[in-house]
């Protein structure tokens, strides 16, 4: 069997899809009734199964009409795609899952000797990462194979296996976002000393504070968000850095706030993905106003109750997401 998708074309800006999304209308559906014909077989099919070929994207789904679908990578950056399978005669989609899934009889449902066992397969483009701007081909592969059973589970001489074909498909991709400004790419904050006698606790801060900024330049029309990283800790969401291996202090931390605001930043996975964890929203850019600016200031702040002093170092990485 084989499945051709829609050809997709995405113009607008480069994150605008939530990840596990299908791709516009990026899909196709086939139905064939005699996949496996037993006419001629020593004993007739009972059950059939389909197997992926692929592994999945680790800890992403698509969901849809209450099915949870794996994803799998096409081999073009940004886009991977789900099969849905059923019985011609079922009227549920099922998702082709590692190790495998059993077609018929459905789950739940009686079956019987049959004469001839068929497929309904739909394909869908799935948004996995950033789309990046240029035409891309992606190639025919197969991605599952389909096997029929007998009523002992066994395989009826006779019948092999038959391959599950994505046909070729183009994606054509014009994605607009936005260029960190030169000045803004690696930058080193520096804190003025502080003593222990300025805290009084833990969640306490100094007095001293440093500002810094971080600018993009954007196309028009594209609405920036963004999320702080905690370089040393970057599973940390909390709402301070954790200090650096070159760090000779302990008990402090760092906070960093936007200009103007009381509450500090909460950190959060390095993903461009929309609805990132942590991540706000930025602004929006336009024809006549393309830059835009995020002022900060860092803070010491005590996490422990006792502190030692010594060198303070940290990093934090931001990453931009353009919707």
């Amino acid at each position: 069997m084989r499945i051709t998708t829609k050809p997709y074309s995405h113009s607008g800006p480069a994150d605008s899809n939530w990840l596990g999304q299908q791709l516009g209308n990026s899909s196709g559906e086939q139905t064939n009734y005699t996949v496996f014909n037993f006419i001629s077989c020593s004993a007739y099919g009972r059950y059939s199964f389909s197997y992926p070929v692929d592994s999945p994207i680790a800890g992403l789904t698509h969901e849809a009409s209450g099915t949870s679908y794996p994803v799998y990578p096409t081999g073009v950056q940004g886009i991977g795609y789900v099969v849905g399978i059923r019985d011609p005669n079922a009227s549920k989609w099922m998702s082709v899952k590692p190790p495998y899934q059993q077609v018929y009889p459905a789950p739940g449902q009686g079956g019987m000797d049959m004469s001839s066992l068929g497929f309904s397969v739909q394909m869908k483009l799935i948004a996995t990462d950033r789309l990046k701007t240029g035409s891309y081909t992606i190639p025919a592969k197969v991605v599952a194979t389909m096997r029929a059973a007998d009523k002992n589970y066994e395989l009826i001489p006779g019948i092999n296996d038959v391959r599950l074909w994505l046909n070729s498909t183009v994606v054509n991709v014009n994605a607009s976002g936005c260029k960190v400004t030169p000045g803004s790419v690696l930058q080193t904050v520096s804190l003025p000393p502080a003593s222990t006698s300025e805290f009084s606790g833990v969640g306490s801060s100094a007095a001293q504070s440093t500002s810094f900024s971080v600018a993009v330049d954007c196309d028009p029309d594209i609405s920036v968000y963004a999320t702080m990283t905690d370089a040393t800790t970057p599973a940390n969401t909390s709402d301070t850095l954790s200090l650096g291996r070159g760090s000779g202090a302990d008990g402090i931390g760092l906070k960093l706030y936007k200009s103007g605001e009381s509450t500090p930043v909460k950190f959060g996975p390095d993903s461009s993905g929309k609805n990132n964890t942590n991540q706000w929203y930025v602004g929006k850019s336009s024809t006549g106003n393309r830059n835009i600016t995020i002022p900060f200031q860092a803070r010491y702040v005590q996490t422990k109750p006792k502190i030692e002093t010594g060198k303070v170092e940290a990093s934090s990485t931001i990453t931009f997401s353009y919707q």
